[in-house]
Protein backbone atom coordinates (compact mmCIF):
# COMPACT_ATOMS: atom_id res chain seq x y z
CA UNK A 1 0.00 0.00 0.00
CA UNK A 2 1.31 2.86 -0.63
CA UNK A 3 1.70 5.62 1.80
CA UNK A 4 2.21 9.68 1.51
CA UNK A 5 3.70 12.53 3.64
CA UNK A 6 4.17 15.82 3.50
CA UNK A 7 6.70 16.03 6.10
CA UNK A 8 9.75 18.00 6.07
CA UNK A 9 11.99 15.33 6.83
CA UNK A 10 9.47 12.01 6.79
CA UNK A 11 10.43 8.84 7.84
CA UNK A 12 9.09 5.15 7.15
CA UNK A 13 9.87 1.52 9.29
CA UNK A 14 9.03 -1.21 6.06
CA UNK A 15 7.76 -3.81 8.21
CA UNK A 16 8.07 -6.15 5.76
CA UNK A 17 11.40 -7.10 3.91
CA UNK A 18 11.23 -6.90 -0.03
CA UNK A 19 11.71 -4.66 -3.08
CA UNK A 20 10.08 -0.86 -3.13
CA UNK A 21 9.98 2.01 -5.27
CA UNK A 22 10.04 5.64 -3.07
CA UNK A 23 9.13 8.28 -4.88
CA UNK A 24 9.87 12.20 -3.68
CA UNK A 25 7.81 14.72 -5.11
CA UNK A 26 8.86 18.47 -4.51
CA UNK A 27 6.16 21.40 -5.48
CA UNK A 28 7.78 24.72 -5.33
CA UNK A 29 4.93 27.48 -4.33
CA UNK A 30 4.06 28.49 -7.89
CA UNK A 31 2.28 24.48 -8.23
CA UNK A 32 5.41 23.48 -10.56
CA UNK A 33 6.48 19.80 -9.51
CA UNK A 34 9.58 17.47 -10.13
CA UNK A 35 9.37 13.61 -9.27
CA UNK A 36 12.26 11.51 -8.42
CA UNK A 37 12.21 7.91 -7.59
CA UNK A 38 14.54 4.81 -6.79
CA UNK A 39 14.26 1.06 -6.08
CA UNK A 40 14.98 -0.23 -2.42
CA UNK A 41 15.64 -3.54 -1.30
CA UNK A 42 14.95 -4.04 2.34
CA UNK A 43 16.37 -7.31 4.09
CA UNK A 44 14.49 -8.90 6.89
CA UNK A 45 15.26 -8.53 10.77
CA UNK A 46 19.12 -9.16 11.65
CA UNK A 47 19.63 -12.02 13.97
CA UNK A 48 23.08 -12.59 16.16
CA UNK A 49 23.02 -15.85 18.38
CA UNK A 50 25.66 -16.47 21.17
CA UNK A 51 25.28 -19.99 22.98
CA UNK A 52 26.39 -21.59 26.25
CA UNK A 53 28.54 -23.89 26.97
CA UNK A 54 30.26 -24.48 23.24
CA UNK A 55 31.12 -27.62 24.00
CA UNK A 56 29.60 -31.33 25.27
CA UNK A 57 30.68 -35.49 24.71
CA UNK A 58 28.29 -37.36 25.45
CA UNK A 59 26.74 -41.10 24.83
CA UNK A 60 25.33 -42.24 22.03
CA UNK A 61 21.69 -41.86 22.59
CA UNK A 62 21.59 -38.80 25.50
CA UNK A 63 20.68 -35.33 24.99
CA UNK A 64 23.88 -32.89 25.06
CA UNK A 65 22.15 -29.61 26.00
CA UNK A 66 23.21 -25.88 26.36
CA UNK A 67 21.42 -22.45 26.15
CA UNK A 68 21.27 -20.27 23.01
CA UNK A 69 20.21 -16.64 23.12
CA UNK A 70 18.70 -15.07 20.04
CA UNK A 71 18.90 -10.92 19.50
CA UNK A 72 16.92 -9.60 16.83
CA UNK A 73 18.95 -6.57 16.05
CA UNK A 74 17.01 -5.59 13.38
CA UNK A 75 14.15 -2.61 13.15
CA UNK A 76 11.09 -4.74 12.95
CA UNK A 77 9.16 -8.02 14.63
CA UNK A 78 11.06 -11.32 13.85
CA UNK A 79 8.34 -13.67 13.91
CA UNK A 80 8.32 -17.68 14.16
CA UNK A 81 12.15 -17.92 14.89
CA UNK A 82 13.39 -21.23 15.56
CA UNK A 83 16.18 -23.37 15.43
CA UNK A 84 17.38 -26.39 12.95
CA UNK A 85 20.35 -28.48 12.39
CA UNK A 86 22.70 -27.28 9.67
CA UNK A 87 22.04 -29.66 6.54
CA UNK A 88 25.63 -30.28 6.15
CA UNK A 89 27.62 -29.61 9.99
CA UNK A 90 27.85 -33.59 9.91
CA UNK A 91 31.51 -35.54 9.17
CA UNK A 92 32.27 -34.93 5.40
CA UNK A 93 29.68 -32.26 4.94
CA UNK A 94 26.56 -34.54 5.40
CA UNK A 95 23.99 -34.13 7.79
CA UNK A 96 24.58 -34.88 11.49
CA UNK A 97 23.09 -37.94 12.56
CA UNK A 98 21.30 -36.75 15.40
CA UNK A 99 18.17 -35.02 16.61
CA UNK A 100 17.32 -31.30 17.29
CA UNK A 101 14.85 -30.07 20.41
CA UNK A 102 14.85 -26.43 21.68
CA UNK A 103 12.46 -24.66 24.14
CA UNK A 104 12.13 -21.27 25.17
CA UNK A 105 13.33 -20.38 28.92
CA UNK A 106 12.94 -17.74 31.16
CA UNK A 107 16.33 -15.75 31.04
CA UNK A 108 16.44 -15.28 34.56
CA UNK A 109 15.46 -18.78 36.01
CA UNK A 110 16.82 -20.95 32.82
CA UNK A 111 13.49 -22.46 32.99
CA UNK A 112 11.71 -24.12 30.29
CA UNK A 113 8.49 -22.36 29.09
CA UNK A 114 5.69 -23.12 26.36
CA UNK A 115 6.08 -26.36 24.16
CA UNK A 116 8.98 -28.38 22.53
CA UNK A 117 10.29 -26.88 19.65
CA UNK A 118 7.54 -24.03 19.40
CA UNK A 119 8.37 -20.92 16.82
CA UNK A 120 8.18 -17.82 19.12
CA UNK A 121 8.29 -14.26 17.94
CA UNK A 122 11.72 -11.76 18.48
CA UNK A 123 10.18 -8.02 18.96
CA UNK A 124 12.70 -5.25 17.40
CA UNK A 125 15.59 -4.77 20.15
CA UNK A 126 14.94 -7.60 22.40
CA UNK A 127 16.36 -11.08 22.83
CA UNK A 128 15.04 -15.21 23.52
CA UNK A 129 16.73 -17.29 25.17
CA UNK A 130 16.45 -21.45 24.27
CA UNK A 131 17.25 -24.42 25.64
CA UNK A 132 18.73 -26.90 23.10
CA UNK A 133 18.82 -30.65 23.22
CA UNK A 134 21.56 -32.20 20.34
CA UNK A 135 20.98 -36.04 20.85
CA UNK A 136 23.34 -38.35 18.65
CA UNK A 137 22.28 -41.57 16.80
CA UNK A 138 25.73 -42.63 16.57
CA UNK A 139 29.38 -42.37 17.35
CA UNK A 140 30.52 -38.59 16.63
CA UNK A 141 33.86 -37.30 16.50
CA UNK A 142 34.42 -34.18 17.77
CA UNK A 143 32.61 -32.40 15.68
CA UNK A 144 31.80 -28.45 15.45
CA UNK A 145 27.58 -28.15 15.07
CA UNK A 146 26.21 -25.42 13.11
CA UNK A 147 22.96 -23.98 13.81
CA UNK A 148 20.19 -22.47 11.24
CA UNK A 149 18.51 -19.90 13.12
CA UNK A 150 15.76 -17.77 11.71
CA UNK A 151 12.48 -16.65 11.41
CA UNK A 152 9.53 -16.15 8.78
CA UNK A 153 10.83 -12.93 7.56
CA UNK A 154 14.67 -12.64 8.02
CA UNK A 155 16.79 -12.85 4.88
CA UNK A 156 20.02 -13.90 6.74
CA UNK A 157 19.64 -16.47 9.44
CA UNK A 158 22.17 -15.86 12.30
CA UNK A 159 25.51 -15.92 11.28
CA UNK A 160 27.39 -19.49 12.05
CA UNK A 161 30.47 -18.27 14.26
CA UNK A 162 32.88 -21.48 15.68
CA UNK A 163 33.08 -21.05 19.59
CA UNK A 164 30.37 -18.49 19.62
CA UNK A 165 27.04 -19.51 18.39
CA UNK A 166 28.44 -23.52 17.29
CA UNK A 167 28.36 -26.64 19.43
CA UNK A 168 31.34 -28.96 19.33
CA UNK A 169 29.87 -32.21 19.92
CA UNK A 170 31.36 -35.83 20.48
CA UNK A 171 29.24 -38.85 20.66
CA UNK A 172 30.73 -42.28 21.73
CA UNK A 173 29.19 -45.63 23.20
CA UNK A 174 31.14 -45.23 26.51
CA UNK A 175 30.90 -42.80 28.89
CA UNK A 176 33.97 -40.20 28.43
CA UNK A 177 35.01 -36.57 30.11
CA UNK A 178 32.43 -33.92 29.37
CA UNK A 179 33.97 -30.59 30.85
CA UNK A 180 31.10 -27.57 31.20
CA UNK A 181 33.36 -24.44 30.93
CA UNK A 182 32.98 -21.02 31.61
CA UNK A 183 35.02 -17.76 31.01
CA UNK A 184 34.92 -14.89 33.08
CA UNK A 185 36.29 -11.60 32.18
CA UNK A 186 37.28 -8.73 34.27
CA UNK A 187 34.71 -6.22 32.93
CA UNK A 188 31.85 -9.25 32.84
CA UNK A 189 31.02 -8.59 29.76
CA UNK A 190 33.46 -11.46 27.75
CA UNK A 191 35.57 -9.09 26.21
CA UNK A 192 39.58 -9.09 27.72
CA UNK A 193 40.64 -5.46 27.08
CA UNK A 194 44.53 -5.88 27.23
CA UNK A 195 45.50 -2.07 28.38
CA UNK A 196 47.75 -1.21 25.23
CA UNK A 197 50.01 -3.05 22.40
CA UNK A 198 52.55 -4.60 25.30
CA UNK A 199 49.86 -4.44 28.13
CA UNK A 200 49.16 -7.95 30.02
CA UNK A 201 45.22 -8.82 31.68
CA UNK A 202 43.43 -12.09 32.58
CA UNK A 203 40.72 -14.16 32.82
CA UNK A 204 38.87 -16.71 34.51
CA UNK A 205 37.53 -20.04 33.60
CA UNK A 206 35.14 -21.99 35.81
CA UNK A 207 34.51 -25.90 35.24
CA UNK A 208 32.33 -28.81 35.76
CA UNK A 209 33.19 -32.44 34.72
CA UNK A 210 29.41 -33.64 34.56
CA UNK A 211 31.22 -37.12 32.54
CA UNK A 212 33.36 -39.57 33.82
CA UNK A 213 36.95 -38.75 35.47
CA UNK A 214 40.52 -38.76 33.75
CA UNK A 215 43.46 -36.91 32.99
CA UNK A 216 42.61 -33.25 31.20
CA UNK A 217 45.31 -31.04 29.42
CA UNK A 218 44.21 -27.80 29.40
CA UNK A 219 45.32 -25.12 26.72
CA UNK A 220 44.74 -21.88 25.28
CA UNK A 221 45.23 -20.67 21.77
CA UNK A 222 43.64 -18.31 19.02
CA UNK A 223 42.25 -20.43 17.03
CA UNK A 224 42.82 -19.78 13.57
CA UNK A 225 43.26 -16.02 13.88
CA UNK A 226 47.08 -16.08 14.60
CA UNK A 227 47.16 -13.14 16.91
CA UNK A 228 49.91 -11.34 18.38
CA UNK A 229 49.55 -12.22 21.84
CA UNK A 230 51.41 -14.77 24.38
CA UNK A 231 49.03 -16.80 26.48
CA UNK A 232 49.93 -19.13 30.00
CA UNK A 233 47.64 -20.39 32.31
CA UNK A 234 47.38 -22.09 35.78
CA UNK A 235 44.73 -24.13 37.73
CA UNK A 236 43.50 -22.02 40.61
CA UNK A 237 42.24 -22.35 44.36
CA UNK A 238 38.91 -21.82 43.68
CA UNK A 239 38.52 -19.82 46.26
CA UNK A 240 41.49 -17.57 46.40
CA UNK A 241 42.00 -17.03 43.17
CA UNK A 242 45.30 -17.96 43.21
CA UNK A 243 47.57 -20.29 40.72
CA UNK A 244 48.04 -23.99 42.21
CA UNK A 245 50.25 -24.73 39.35
CA UNK A 246 53.32 -22.82 37.79
CA UNK A 247 52.59 -20.86 34.94
CA UNK A 248 52.58 -22.99 31.16
CA UNK A 249 51.50 -22.92 27.61
CA UNK A 250 49.46 -26.05 29.01
CA UNK A 251 48.52 -27.60 32.59
CA UNK A 252 47.39 -31.46 32.93
CA UNK A 253 45.40 -32.50 35.55
CA UNK A 254 43.13 -34.92 36.79
CA UNK A 255 39.20 -34.29 36.90
CA UNK A 256 37.52 -36.70 38.59
CA UNK A 257 33.56 -37.20 38.19
CA UNK A 258 31.39 -33.83 39.76
CA UNK A 259 34.89 -32.00 39.77
CA UNK A 260 34.96 -28.42 39.77
CA UNK A 261 38.61 -27.40 39.27
CA UNK A 262 39.18 -23.83 38.33
CA UNK A 263 42.18 -21.99 36.07
CA UNK A 264 43.41 -18.57 34.97
CA UNK A 265 44.40 -17.61 31.84
CA UNK A 266 47.16 -14.90 31.44
CA UNK A 267 47.22 -12.54 27.92
CA UNK A 268 50.01 -10.30 27.21
CA UNK A 269 49.48 -8.43 23.79
CA UNK A 270 52.75 -8.03 21.36
CA UNK A 271 50.95 -5.93 18.68
CA UNK A 272 47.48 -4.37 18.34
CA UNK A 273 44.60 -6.56 18.34
CA UNK A 274 41.71 -4.55 16.59
CA UNK A 275 38.04 -4.91 18.26
CA UNK A 276 36.57 -7.94 16.50
CA UNK A 277 34.63 -10.53 18.38
CA UNK A 278 33.93 -12.87 16.06
CA UNK A 279 36.99 -13.66 14.82
CA UNK A 280 39.88 -12.64 17.56
CA UNK A 281 39.19 -14.65 20.68
CA UNK A 282 41.05 -16.54 23.07
CA UNK A 283 39.73 -20.46 23.15
CA UNK A 284 40.32 -22.32 26.11
CA UNK A 285 40.60 -26.35 25.27
CA UNK A 286 40.24 -29.19 27.90
CA UNK A 287 41.31 -32.87 25.69
CA UNK A 288 41.39 -36.06 27.25
CA UNK A 289 44.85 -38.58 26.68
CA UNK A 290 43.42 -39.40 22.90
CA UNK A 291 43.71 -35.66 22.42
CA UNK A 292 39.63 -35.68 21.90
CA UNK A 293 38.18 -32.40 23.23
CA UNK A 294 36.14 -32.34 26.06
CA UNK A 295 35.36 -29.10 26.81
CA UNK A 296 36.19 -25.51 25.43
CA UNK A 297 35.38 -21.70 26.38
CA UNK A 298 36.27 -18.61 24.70
CA UNK A 299 36.21 -14.84 25.09
CA UNK A 300 37.03 -12.05 22.96
CA UNK A 301 40.28 -9.91 23.07
CA UNK A 302 41.02 -6.52 21.84
CA UNK A 303 43.10 -3.28 22.75
CA UNK A 304 42.83 0.01 22.46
Amino acid sequence: MARASNDQSPTHVYQTPGAFVVKLTVTDKTGQTGVKSDNITVDGPTLVAALLPVSRSVVVGKPATAFVTVINAGHITAPAVGLKLDPTTGPGGAPLPAELMFQATDPSTNLVTGAPNALLDIAAGKSQSYLIAVTPTAPLPPTDVRFVIGGANTTRSARKVSGLNTLLLSASTEATPDIIAIAVTPDGNGILALPGTSGSSAFAVATANVGVGGPIRVSADTGAAGLPVGIVLCQTDPVSGQCTSSSASSVTTQIGPGATPTFAVFVTAAGAVPYDPELRRVFVRFTDAGGATRGATSVAVKTP
